[in-house]
């Protein structure tokens, strides 16, 4: 039975959430396709991570790609569901939230709600949402049963924020005060992740001490992240109240009773250290486990104590061997890590503007002869670097290229990648042949892994199958997580349409953050010993 289905908006995000149940012994799948087939889904992998691809798309289709998920994997049994967001909070935000809310029939803090219910439709520019009110189980939680409520008022206090428009304008909390507000009405999105330095601190997402808008992810090149309010960046997308809610609150376990809100909200928990999200578990489990929540990874790791999942003896990553980085991310953190993976004995090779740009299926000699070259350094040293670029001048150099060749920005990013995931499988095929296979694959970026994934389904073709000693990765379906290697890093292995697990170690990364390969390589030796 599928207990529990995460929905992230990039494949390190699907992966990096996988693990943390992967590492407790829940068995997890990954599926490699954005709309997958349930019906198929392995019995045994009690959750399953799918990667919508949405980060990029416009909000109002990044919405009705997550409803389309949620209402097929429901039809397949599915119970509980997890959006994942990005710790960064990039992406369509407030309008995957809103889709999941519509999708799921339901806002499940404190039970379920019968599908049909409530409905929050999202539609027209800039995430224009309206809210077909339901009835009976939808308006569950009231305040006779001893549960906590959101009226329809002013903030009360100790609330940071509510943000919202309607008849629950202000997302009220009830006349007791409580933050437990509208069980059967609430969605719980948790976004810190402490290990990895996100904190939400009074509505605020927070990053290495940093607000959101003046760090990194300020700076991301292809779509910064304007506002540090967690409740802003919803309310882009999304007309639903949005409330910001204390540590105060779920530390004191405060009691309370309210009036039953008419519509669904959001509620955004701060967040400092893991005690804090073991914290808030706790009270949502005492006030019943829910169908729906949201967070980044950092809270996934609490949800199978949570949530009751089945466990069984973890499986073990495998030993490092010889390694090929694959970097397709230009964020800075991910710039910086290519710098200390130089140090740390991997030979950088970057495409050049030529072969990042080149048409599908094209190369020529060029693509073979560099093959060949990143090959030599594998053969050499059993440790090698391919990426997109080494710093500004590259990505520039790039830039100038597309625009020549009349390529837009969302057209060349998507070229890229796919060249940069077409040219790691020529470069493990060539070292296979000059004798020196490749055990390891290192890849950060969502991009670049989809890009990976993609284009191992054409490793055949290429001539580059069967190079790890396996039946080849041709039409691979997916991928079991193995373990966390550190924050935000983790270990897999492909899965082959006959269920099997390819030889090839896979160990993925977000670009914008996680360990440098030094660390990484150390975790690996000191935490998983070879199987």
């Amino acid at each position: 039975m599928i207990e529990l289905v995460v929905i992230a908006d990039d494949l390190t995000g699907a992966l990096d959430t996988g693990a943390q149940f992967a590492k407790q012994g829940v068995a997890t799948f990954v599926a490699g396709r954005a709309e997958p087939d349930f019906s198929a889904a392995d019995p045994s992998c009690a959750v399953i991570a799918v990667n919508a691809e949405s980060r990029h798309l416009p909000a109002r289709e990044a919405a009705e790609r997550v409803r389309r998920i949620v209402r097929d994997a429901m039809a397949h049994g599915a119970r509980r569901f997890y959006k994942k967001t990005d710790s960064g909070l990039r992406g369509n935000v407030g309008a995957e939230l809103a889709a999941l809310i519509e999708a799921a029939g339901c806002c499940a803090e404190g039970g379920d709600v019968a599908h049909g219910a409530s409905a929050v439709a999202v539609g027209g520019a800039a995430g224009d949402v309206s809210v077909a009110k339901g009835s009976g189980a939808a308006e569950r939680g009231s305040a006779a049963e001893g549960r906590d409520a959101v009226a329809e008022g002013g903030v009360a206090e100790g609330v940071c924020a509510a943000v919202g428009t309607g008849s629950a304008a202000g997302g009220a909390i009830g006349a007791g005060g409580d933050f437990w507000a509208g069980a059967g009405r609430a969605l719980p999105f948790v976004p810190a992740f402490p290990k990895n330095g996100r904190v939400t601190r009074g509505g605020v997402q927070y990053v290495d001490g940093a607000p959101l808008a003046e760090s990194v992810f300020a700076r991301d090149p292809f779509e910064p992240v304007r506002h540090s309010e967690v409740a802003r960046i919803i309310r882009e997308q999304a007309d639903l109240p949005v409330i910001s809610v204390p540590a105060s609150k779920y530390r004191s376990g405060a009691q309370g009773t309210g009036a039953a809100s008419a519509r669904p909200a959001i509620h955004v928990y701060d967040a400092e250290t893991d005690d804090d999200l073991r914290a808030i578990c706790e009270r949502l489990k005492h006030r019943g486990i829910p169908r729906l929540l949201a967070g980044c990874a950092g809270f996934a790791e609490f949800l199978p104590d949570l949530l009751c999942l089945p466990r069984s003896p973890a499986l073990r990553a495998s030993r490092l061997g010889c390694a090929l980085l694959v970097c397709g991310s230009v964020s800075s953190v991910a710039l910086g890590q290519l710098r200390a993976a130089r140090a740390a004995g991997y030979e950088p090779h970057t495409l050049s503007p030529g072969l990042k740009l080149s048409p599908e299926g094209e190369g020529g000699p060029e693509a073979a002869a560099f093959a060949r070259t990143v090959a030599a350094s594998l053969c050499g040293r059993g440790r090698a670097a391919l990426q997109a670029a080494a710093g500004s001048e590259d990505i520039e150099a790039a830039g100038a290229r597309a625009a020549a060749l009349g390529i837009a920005p969302e057209a060349a990013r998507a070229r890229i990648a796919r060249n940069i995931g077409a040219m790691a499988w020529r470069v493990m095929g060539a070292a296979r042949d000059c004798g020196r296979p490749v055990d390891t694959l290192i890849v950060f970026g969502g991009d670049t892994l989809s890009a990976v994934l993609r284009c191992a389904g054409h490793a055949e073709d290429a001539g580059h199958a069967d190079y790890a000693g396996n039946a080849g990765h041709a039409g691979c379906s997916g991928l079991r997580p193995i373990a966390e290697i550190l924050p935000g890093v983790a270990a897999s292995r492909l899965v082959m349409p006959d269920g099997s697990l390819s030889e090839l170690s896979l160990i993925t990364k977000s670009g914008g953050f996680g360990g440098a390969v030094a660390d990484i390589e150390r975790a690996l030796a000191a935490g998983r010993p070879p199987e």
